[in-house]
């Protein structure tokens, strides 16, 4: 699994305002799959993107309606946001599947 992700298996990470979603990467025979926590996002507001053996996932997390006054507590985070994991292995590029059940999103990228 080092082969493919390096030791931490994402690289880089870029927080424009707002806190990362979890991810989990692992690699089955076929594929490397990256499964991210996405909740509270509409699939229109998720933006995927596979070039040169690095996947991006963009996204921006809007408010649930309007503000409320007098929050106790607010941990929920808003904004825009980009996790990028470099795939050490060569990749099909061209046959990515990806899919957004449960608030979760599943990416397949194929090996080659």
């Amino acid at each position: 699994m080092e082969e493919v992700f390096g030791r931490t298996g994402a690289s880089r990470n870029v927080v424009l305002g707002t806190d990362l979603p979890a991810l989990d990467i692992y690699e089955t025979e076929r594929d490397v799959v990256v499964e991210v926590d996405l909740a509270g996002l509409k699939k229109d507001e998720i933006h995927l993107e596979v070039k040169d053996g690095v996947l991006t996932i963009r996204g921006e997390r809007q408010p649930l309606g309007e503000p409320k006054d007098g929050y106790l507590y607010q941990e929920r985070a808003l904004g825009r946001f980009e996790r990028t994991v470099t795939l050490r292995a060569p990749v099909d590029t061209e046959s990515v599947d990806a899919r957004y059940v449960d608030w979760i999103l599943t990416i397949h990228v194929p090996k080659q």
